[in-house]
């Protein structure tokens, strides 16, 4: 279950969730193989400082 936080909309920053390169382990691939995938979400959101 996810985290509900309401925020100011101008202190957060969104940006795109793109990997250029991913070195997996075979364990790693292995397992996504046998139990699938969740994402974690669809944007990533970080806070920025006041």
């Amino acid at each position: 279950m996810g985290i509900v936080e309401h925020v100011d909309p101008n202190m957060i920053m969104v940006e795109a969730n793109v990997r250029t390169e991913a070195n997996l382990l075979r364990e790693f691939v292995a397992s996504i193989k046998q139990n699938g995938a969740r994402p974690r979400s669809l944007l990533d959101v970080t806070l920025r400082a006041p």
